[in-house]
């Protein structure tokens, strides 16, 4: 009994050490939320998206070293996780101007 136990709680604990915990906020220059930004562990297919309030909470079973921030018209971001748990990080998008280049529509 005591030796199952004793495994139960060293497979407890290894699945608490290798997961990966992060939320946080997602605003552009200007300090403005950005809603609905892709928001992935970067190189693999495990993500979300943000809120309508740019937040955003992200957990995985595996350890990750980088974030990826993507949304239309933004530059996409890469961003370093120094710690396996990180809340409350504020994440600054700056806008791609090349994706924001006017339209001109004209009927006739």
């Amino acid at each position: 009994m005591k030796h199952s136990l004793l495994l139960l709680f060293a497979l407890i604990t290894s699945f608490a050490l290798a997961q990966t915990k992060v939320s946080g906020y997602i605003y552009d220059t200007s300090g403005e939320p950005v809603p609905y930004v892709n928001v992935i562990f970067f190189d693999s297919s495990e993500g979300i998206i943000s809120d309508e309030n740019g937040k955003f909470y992200l957990q995985s079973d595996k350890n990750y070293s980088f974030l990826e921030f993507s949304f239309m018209g933004f530059e996409t971001l890469k961003f370093p996780l120094n710690k396996k748990t990180t809340y409350n990080i504020e994440i600054n998008l700056e806008e791609n101007s090349a994706e924001l280049s006017e339209v001109i529509v004209y009927s006739g």
